[in-house]
């Protein structure tokens, strides 16, 4: 999204490269050794970067970046399925990731056509068994976030809006360029914009731009922990008097100012995720997490590994999270 660094070689998309070349090794101990709360996990090899990550429960989760998915099944990661690469279709790209069931998943993304220099986006599902590209889905050249209420109700982002009714995706609206997005309700939605810090809500019949700031910061994600508590990230802020990150209260959005942002520590936020209103992560090219009171700074094996560009709260205690180095890391202290 869910973020900044999720368009890791996207540059190398449209150029027409091939650039899932296989990257992902235990890189973390580096010079310095790293004894700190972020575990890396070995993870095989394939994608060279990874954008998302989102877990049913401890046991299985999954992982998406470059043209792989991968799987997780409480001992070890695999790959889970690889894009096959089609003559003129030099690769695709996975950028979020959303699973209702064990037996139903999404995935979405772009592929890049070197043949006709065309970039467009795709949706991927899973049925329990086998991944499938769906054919005959909104007309968009890239698509970044997936979010679903149930398994009839689901929405995606990126160069637009599109909604699934249960049996096929419409086009809603076009609003920008969508990089995250989270419902409290199917009445009460919301998604952020790269551009111009725009923040949208939609009210079960429309989306309505509620912030925006041109000289802002980029937006790359959004979560709320109750319907009147939310957080939005994004990228390093342009000037003094912003923050990149916001918080959502008493029915308004405001820059949030509190330790660690106001001690001078404003790097890029890629990602927000919490399991409940009192324990929460932000990553980016540092980690910090939420105790329900303030923001705390964690160490992490960076910059060996890269940056950090999606995480997944299970529990109080447990969460996963990847890395533009194509490094998996697991938090269990």
């Amino acid at each position: 999204m869910k973020k900044l660094m999720r368009y890791c070689g996207l540059g190398a998309l449209l150029a027409g490269v091939a650039f899932c070349l296989p990257n992902c090794d235990d890189n973390g101990t580096g010079p310095n050794p790293y004894d700190g709360p972020w575990k890396i996990v070995a993870c095989p090899e394939g994608p060279s970067y990874l954008n998302g990550v989102f877990f049913l429960n401890p046991n299985l989760g999954y992982a998406v970046g470059c043209e792989y998915i991968l799987k997780y099944d409480g001992g070890a990661w695999e790959i889970d399925y690889e894009y096959p690469v089609q003559e003129g279709k030099i690769s695709a790209g996975f950028y979020d990731i959303w699973f209702n069931a064990p037996d139903d998943g999404w995935v979405i993304g772009s592929w890049y056509d070197d043949g006709n220099k065309v970039r467009k986006g795709l949706i991927m599902r899973y049925d329990g068994v086998k991944w499938q590209e769906m054919e005959n889905i909104p007309s968009s050249i890239d698509w970044r976030c997936v979010f679903f209420l149930d398994k009839n109700n689901g929405w995606v982002g990126g160069y637009g809006i599109a909604r699934w009714y249960g049996d096929e995706w419409h086009y809603e609206t076009n609003v920008g360029f969508i990089t995250d997005m989270y419902f409290n309700s199917p009445t009460d939605g919301w998604a952020v914009a790269m551009h111009g810090e725009r923040i949208y809500h939609y009210d079960g019949s429309s989306w309505t731009r509620v912030h925006d700031d041109a000289w802002g910061i980029e937006l790359y994600s959004i979560f709320f922990t109750s319907p009147d508590h939310g957080w939005a990230a994004g990228s390093d802020c342009i000037s003094g008097t912003q923050s990149n990150l916001m918080k959502y209260g008493n029915g308004k959005w405001d820059y949030y100012r509190e330790p660690p942002w106001d001690e001078g520590i404003r790097r890029g936020i890629n990602a927000v995720n919490f399991s409940s209103g009192n324990n929460g992560w932000a990553v980016g090219q540092t980690t910090f997490r939420w105790d329900g009171e303030r923001w705390w700074y964690v160490d992490s094996p960076r910059p060996e590994i890269g940056t950090f560009t999606d995480v997944f709260t299970i529990s109080d205690g447990e969460a996963w999270a990847v890395t533009e180095g194509a490094e998996i890391l697991h938090y269990e202290p």
